[in-house]
């Protein structure tokens, strides 16, 4: 970084020296696979279609390697769910609140 004469000294000899271009011109065409937007977006895109918790977020992981569930209680109860509900009536309305409740249902449902 920031030397300039190193830099004008690569640009010339590229510009000059038919094999080294010709091997850089192979390697860039190798390594351009790599960064494709399908491969780049993989891991988001299974992400997207499997998410989960990150288990930092859970709670304390346990020895067996399980992530423990907190109860309703430990994550804050009533004033915490009343706390939300009056958020979302706040952002979004009765849509939001209600979509949210739905979403939520669903996924306690699905467990």
């Amino acid at each position: 970084p920031e030397d300039v004469d190193a830099l004008e000294a690569a640009l010339y000899q590229l510009l000059e020296d038919d094999a080294l271009r010709e091997r850089c011109r192979a390697n860039t065409t190798e390594i351009a696979a790599r960064y494709r937007w399908s491969t780049v977006l993989a891991p988001i895109v299974e992400f997207c279609r499997n998410p989960v918790r990150a288990p930092d977020l859970l709670g304390v992981i346990d020895q067996l390697g399980a992530s423990p569930r907190r109860s309703w209680k430990d994550r804050g109860g009533l004033r915490q769910d009343v706390r939300i509900v009056t958020h979302l009536f706040k952002e979004g309305g009765v849509g939001l609140a209600a979509k949210k409740a739905v979403g939520r249902a669903r996924r306690l449902w699905t467990r």
